[in-house]
């Protein structure tokens, strides 16, 4: 990996401290106002998270800060993932706000749309999906560019059914929805089409 990467960040060592960063399902990156968002669980330990963007900032030619929060499931039980409960696109956010506590939820809302805390503050905040599309994987989703210059929504086909028709009009109408059955991946795995794509900037 070494001789592919400029930069390889290695904090494997955090493992035998019990500290972990799943950094794939466990941030969501806003790279035009250099922000990581961050579920806090058992898989995603504010320490661990610390120590990453202190490495960050050491290559990145501009600084990064982390944004955390925590967020429970309809049973009480931590949301081990952020992108589980919220997904950052182009022109959107989504959040499951029911997952959250008032001051989590107020602050992290906050910390999207406000001009004086962003570049490029977020106008369209959709906070209202439900609990039962975040169960069905409507947040885990990826936002791409195709060829012609298209925003693309990958999800799977749970994620596409299981949306309200508002949300499902809503994502619609500002881009083109591709969707395709992960049902292995979503009821063996426990992720959906996010969790199978990496990005690339």
């Amino acid at each position: 990996l070494g001789r592919e990467c400029r930069h390889v960040v290695d904090l494997s060592y955090l493992e035998e401290k019990g500290e972990f960063l799943e950094g794939k399902g466990g941030v969501l990156y806003d790279h035009r106002n250099c922000k990581v968002y961050c579920c806090l669980s058992t898989r995603s330990h504010a320490s661990a998270l610390e120590k990453y963007i202190q490495e960050i900032n050491k290559i990145s030619k501009k600084e990064w800060r982390a944004v955390t929060f925590r967020a429970k499931d309809k049973n009480g039980d931590a949301i081990y993932h952020t992108d589980c409960m919220m997904q950052i696109l182009n022109s959107h956010v989504l959040i499951c706000a029911d997952t959250l506590e008032d001051k989590d939820r107020d602050n992290l809302i906050d910390e999207l749309t406000s001009p004086a805390k962003n570049a490029v503050p977020h106008k369209s905040i959709v906070a209202d999906i439900q609990i039962e599309e975040m169960m069905h994987m409507c947040c885990n989703i990826i936002n791409v560019v195709n060829d012609k210059g298209e925003h693309v929504l990958l999800m799977s086909k749970r994620a596409y059914k299981n949306y309200t028709p508002a949300h499902r009009k809503l994502l619609k109408e500002n881009y083109r929805l591709v969707y395709s059955d992960l049902e292995t991946v979503e009821d063996v795995g426990g992720g959906s089409a996010r969790c199978l794509l990496a990005e690339y900037f």
